[in-house]
Parts: C-alpha cells; structure tokens; sequence
C-alpha cells in the first residue's frame, strides 16, 4: 500500500512547520511527530488522520510508509532532504514548497500543529520517554503498533468491558 494523499499532505505540513530550523525536525522527530498527531486524532475521533500503521523501531513508533512518502515528495520538489554530515547531527528535511493541506480538515491540521510544537519544544530524551510508553515496550521490533493500543498507555479503571475489549482486540490481533 502506498502512502496516501493525507499522509503525504501531513508529511509536507510537519516539515513545512519546521522550515526555520530544520536540524530540530530530523528523521526521529518527524516519525514521531506523525505518531503524535495521528495518536491524537485516533483519541480524540476514532481515527487516525493518516490511516498509515506504525511499526517498532529502536527509536520509537515510525510509519511504514515514510520513505515512500518522502520520496515522492521530493520527487514533486516539494522539499528535499539532506544527510548528516557528521555523527549525531540529524538529516534535514527542509521545505521547498507551500503543502497542499487540502486533503486536512482544520482540526487535523490543528492537531498536527499541536504535535510539532511538542517535537520542537522538547528534547530528544523527554520525546524518547513519550514515545517509549508501555505500548511501545510490548512489542517486538518491527511489529506493528495498532494505534487502538496507545488507549492503553493511559492508566485507568479495569472495568469488566476493558476486558472485554482487550480480549476482542488480541483475537482481532491475533486473526491477522
């Protein structure tokens, strides 16, 4: 499955947010601040704002089809992307273009804002410690990280219908 046009569209709106200091976006950051938008949405609507799945890698949740995105942005020349040119410093992922948020509603546009001004305004580690929750935890590396079960990263009661939910949600799971 490709990306989509909505994940292409948040993926341009989140660099393009960065685009006066592009070395605080990264690889990471970006990855992360898609899972906190879409995160956001999918708690917030029942519904991710990109419909794209999330797999577990070494730095947290990353979307299955960011390079895809990527690529096809740059192709566009919407934006393109630099490599780091000495260890530690982040790729750059710089805007070249207005994005076309036409496929975005304003509330997932707001919420996408909301997601970069977290990414931007924290450190690597406190973004880390977000993104490494329980959830993340459980997994395997490369699984795939249903966004339903980032409900479970919020404590709460265990009422009878959580373990209702929980037992349909591991065989629904477990079908695939």
């Amino acid at each position: 499955m490709p990306a989509t046009k909505k994940f292409e569209a948040l993926t341009h709106f989140i660099v393009h947010e960065c685009r006066d200091n592009p070395t605080r976006l990264g690889s990471t950051r970006l990855n992360k601040a898609l899972w906190f938008a879409d995160m956001v949405a999918y708690k917030k609507t029942g519904k991710a704002i990109t419909g794209d799945k999330y797999v577990k890698r070494q730095h947290g949740p990353v979307p299955k089809h960011i390079l895809a995105a990527v690529d096809k942005l740059k192709a566009k020349g919407a934006m393109t992307v630099t490599d780091p040119q000495y260890a530690y410093e982040p790729r750059q992922y710089i805007s070249l273009t207005e994005p076309d948020v036409s496929a975005l509603s304003e509330e997932e546009l707001r919420m996408a804002k909301a997601a970069v001004d977290v990414m931007c305004q924290q450190t690597a580690t406190a973004i880390s410690d977000d993104t490494h929750d329980i959830v993340w935890r459980a997994a395997r590396l490369g699984e795939e990280i249903p966004l339903k079960a980032s409900l479970a990263a919020n404590r709460g009661e265990v009422t009878n219908d959580v373990i209702k939910w929980a037992n349909a949600s591991i065989k629904e799971i477990s079908a695939r």
